[in-house]
């Protein structure tokens, strides 16, 4: 079983959307981490493709309540039984900061990364406040 959930971009806590603040009253804050993967800017918001090269940085949640999946899944625009689905939710290990390493839910990108903007921190939250500083 799969009790945690791993957001690396827009549904980070800094930038949770209002309506989605009931689904989060369903999961604990564990940590910072990463996964493997490559991070991708696509316009408005990132998408990650996990393999085995490079770091994907993000936070890490504990699934108190699994009520809360569908509103995420429909955030993402992940339907399970859709392979067109914008995004798919894969199960990755996370890799947290105080050293433990956890299976956990990742939405990934189900589209192509051709024309994409590679994020090579790895860090979304880092990549905004470099756009912001360069575009001010």
């Amino acid at each position: 079983m799969v009790n945690h959930i791993f957001f690396y971009g827009t549904l980070m806590r800094k930038y949770a959307p209002e309506c989605l603040f009931e689904a989060y009253k369903s999961l604990t804050f564990v940590g910072k981490g990463y996964v493997c993967g490559k991070l991708y800017y696509l316009g408005i918001y990132p998408g990650i493709i996990l393999d085995g090269e490079g770091k994907v940085f993000g936070e890490v949640f504990r699934i108190t309540d699994e009520s809360c999946l569908p509103w995420f899944d429909y955030y993402e625009g992940f339907y399970p039984n859709d392979q067109g689905s914008l995004f798919v939710r894969r199960v990755s290990k996370v890799y947290i900061t105080s050293g433990e390493v956890v299976k956990s839910w990742v939405y990934e990108y189900n589209g192509s990364v051709e024309k994409a903007e590679f994020i090579e921190s790895g860090d979304f939250e880092k990549y905004l406040n470099f756009k912001e500083i360069c575009f001010q």
